[in-house]
């Protein structure tokens, strides 16, 4: 038997005995599917169609959405711009099945392979945005090095590489984070932006200083996150920061989208 059969035998015997299964329902599906079924893809591409704000990344539902700034996505009539210190956020869908199921199977479950379609959608989605032409780096929203070392790893980096690929952009580690907070999925939202606040610095400020920088991140809850890393690379010197994520986690209550700290 010839060496390429041999790997392609060995590979059909591995295949059997610990097949690829999709990392939201959990189904085995065939080599080279990218971990995702063909069914969960189509369910993650129909929350691509749901209208949302371009500031907190909530549904619009029953809040009319009103246009932003030239060139900024529309924004629902809870948010107030200020609070905010990016100038827009994209997002692939709501944090709901499969999406999220995939979310936590990429973070929590040794789920790395999913960083590619995750940041595929994601720099898809970015791609449609008015602003995504001004992009002149993607950046990732670091983790403290405490957190990084107990995952091993940091989503937002996995995924930022893959959406700067996609995207013709250079990825830039220009935010650090020496600070250690609580986890801001351990704190109610109202908390949120008081927890995070200070947390980042700015490195090679001469690389922020004028640019346009698109932050990315898994998954938006309150905005806080993101805002508190936009903020500093605005004090830096950033001529705009814009924000990417995977989801956006929709609040207990209609009443949470207002739950914003300046």
């Amino acid at each position: 038997m010839s060496v390429p059969a041999m790997r392609r035998w060995l590979g059909d015997l591995l295949g059997l005995m610990f097949p690829v299964r999709c990392g939201a329902c959990r189904v085995p599906i065939p080599p080279g599917e990218g971990g995702v079924c063909a069914e969960c893809q189509s369910l993650v591409l129909g929350l691509v169609d749901q209208s949302y704000c371009g500031l907190c990344g909530q549904d619009a539902g029953p809040f009319a959405l009103r246009p932003g700034a030239a060139g900024q996505a529309a924004v629902c009539g809870l948010c107030d711009a200020e609070l905010y210190r990016y100038a827009a956020l994209s997002r692939v869908g709501a944090y709901e099945p499969p999406l999220s199921d995939l979310i936590k199977q990429f973070k929590y479950a040794g789920g790395h392979p999913l960083a590619g379609p995750l940041g595929e959608w994601q720099a898809a989605h970015v791609s449609a945005q008015p602003w995504a032409a001004r992009i002149d780096a993607v950046v990732p929203v670091p983790l403290h090095w405490r957190r990084r070392w107990g995952r091993g790893f940091n989503q937002s980096e996995l995924l930022a590489e893959v959406v700067a690929a996609r995207l013709g952009k250079p990825m830039a580690h220009l935010l650090a984070r020496p600070v250690h907070r609580p986890p801001q999925a351990s704190l109610p939202r109202s908390q949120r932006f008081e927890n995070i606040r200070g947390v980042f610095s700015a490195r090679h400020p001469r690389e922020v200083r004028g640019r346009t920088l698109c932050l990315v991140d898994d998954v938006c809850t309150t905005g806080a996150t993101l805002s508190e890393a936009a903020r500093t690379l605005r004090n830096a010197g950033a001529a705009a920061v814009y924000a990417a994520v995977v989801a956006v986690s929709q609040p207990p209550t209609p009443f949470g989208r207002a739950m914003r700290d300046p």
